[in-house]
């Protein structure tokens, strides 16, 4: 028994010190890999003939693939959008290992390695040849090119929705639109400056939806503005009220319609309206919006619109649109009569998306916690749609949320949130990826067309309801 308790602490004793040799080969990369709470990808880059065949990156890839994380192999002038980036180099009898952040270039652990640790093996008699039929193997991943971006910049404030107003030597103008009105700032590539605020007639408002549009062909964007007002009852529950304006976008917001009381939204440069439902979100068609007597006014004559209420449905042209569905399925639907397109749904995860909401009064209540008053429930929250913005050509563009939360309490955020191009190809949609993912939660984004590519402005929040610090960003299209 004595014998047999001495040869297994040798064997613990012999297996200890052969796990800290081998992962005293790379110390520091061990340590910012164990310390990394972003994407666990990892681009890993070599000036290697065949790096599958060495055996430190046989090492790495057991080490690497052991801690969760997917491992992309490339060439050493490859580029990556997400993740990490691992750089295996021999340089002057050495190999170094230099890890970096693929968002922005950062190296944050190099460790290096005498040559021989890689050196193949020796060789050894050439065994009888056997023939085996040659099995296709499957083209690399393509990586796609870095978006140009700049820094993300800290901004203060409850900002809910974005819209871009103009472009000039300053920098870009936006509209934001929070709780107690609209500000304007002008965005540069270094600073935020805050120029002009309005404040609402009204008080206890809850900001939902912001758009702008040239509505009248003068050069200078209107805004088009949706508020929330929420009537709470103890026993008739929450009725939200809607309050919406037509606002000029160029100086100090001068409102150029009254209240409209209805969804509100200016898409493909045209304004639009409808009215909310006594028991439902929508009630009745949509309707454009005419310039009357110095004010915007909804006018009388209905448009051809395909299913879903104003916000869920958006035209990419004459004859078609998008529709979100329920469970945040998407699908091209033609117009008027808003038959499904074939080809037209695209089978991707969107990713739960925490926007705005509003509380419509059931027609009659439902007993869900017993039958008296405290127990029934009087109204149903209903999401409104994750933004979709078109431009001329009919190209869309949304917000795919791929961050998560992680485990209550115990996880940290992962993933990442990108804005992506939707495209039509003889009648059929396909999704795109000209924007690089950020590791933090879109709120939403303002589209900036221009010659070449496009640009968006990121409205980002480190919480996904918006309730953490919030930031500004721009990206530009590869």
């Amino acid at each position: 028994m004595k014998r047999l308790s001495t040869l297994f602490c040798t064997l613990v004793l012999l297996l200890t010190c052969s796990l800290a040799a081998a992962a005293s080969q790379w110390p520091r990369l061990e340590a910012a890999l164990s310390a990394w709470e972003g994407e666990r990808t990892i681009t890993l880059r070599s000036d290697l003939s065949d790096p599958l065949a060495d055996p430190l990156v046989q090492s790495l890839l057991e080490k690497l693939l052991s801690d969760g994380f997917a491992v992309l192999p490339a060439s050493l002038d490859a580029q990556a959008t997400a993740g990490l980036t691992l750089d295996l180099r021999s340089l002057s009898g050495q190999q170094s290992l230099l890890l970096g952040r693929a968002t922005d270039g950062a190296f944050i652990a190099l460790d290096k390695l005498p040559l021989q640790t890689t050196s193949a093996p020796k060789e050894s008699p050439a065994p009888a040849p056997v023939t085996v039929a040659a099995r296709p193997q499957a083209p690399p991943l393509p990586v796609p090119p870095p978006a140009k971006a700049t820094g993300a910049l800290r901004i203060d404030g409850k900002i809910v929705a974005i819209a871009p107003l103009e472009k000039n030597r300053e920098g870009l103008s936006l509209a934001l639109l929070t709780e107690k009105g609209i500000e304007r700032i002008t965005l540069t590539d270094r600073d935020i400056q805050r120029v002009k605020s309005t404040k609402l007639p009204l008080k206890n408002l809850r900001a939902l939806s912001i758009d702008s549009g040239d509505l009248d062909g003068d050069g200078i964007p209107e805004l088009a503005a949706l508020w929330s007002e929420d009537r709470h009852s103890i026993y008739d529950g929450t009725d939200s009220h809607l309050h919406s304006w037509v606002f000029s976008g160029n100086g100090d917001f001068t409102p150029l319609s009254d209240d409209l009381e209805g969804f509100l939204r200016i898409t493909q440069g045209k304004g639009l309206w409808q009215q909310r439902g006594k028991n439902s979100l929508a009630d009745g068609p949509i309707r454009p919006l005419l310039f009357d007597e110095g004010k915007y006014r909804p006018g009388t004559k209905s448009l051809p619109w395909g299913p879903g209420d104003l916000l869920a449905a958006t035209p990419l042209d004459a004859t078609s649109a998008l529709v979100w569905r329920e469970k945040n399925s998407l699908e091209a639907v033609r117009l008027p009569d808003g038959a499904p397109l074939p080809g037209g749904v695209l089978l991707e995860d969107w990713g739960p998306f925490v926007g705005g909401e509003v509380a419509i009064p059931l027609a009659e209540p439902e007993f869900r916690l017993g039958f008296g008053r405290e127990g029934r429930v009087t109204e149903q929250w209903y999401p409104l749609a994750r933004r979709i913005v078109t431009t001329t050509e009919g190209t869309a563009y949304t917000i795919q949320r791929r961050r998560t939360e992680g485990i209550p309490l115990v996880g940290h955020p992962s993933g990442q949130d990108r804005v992506v191009r939707i495209v039509q190809n003889n009648g059929e949609l396909r999704i795109e990826h000209p924007f690089a993912g950020v590791e933090a939660y879109i709120l939403d984004f303002a589209l900036v067309e221009k010659q070449g590519s496009p640009e968006v402005v990121l409205l980002l929040n480190e919480k996904p309801d918006g309730s953490g610090q919030a930031y500004l960003q721009r990206l530009q299209a590869q």
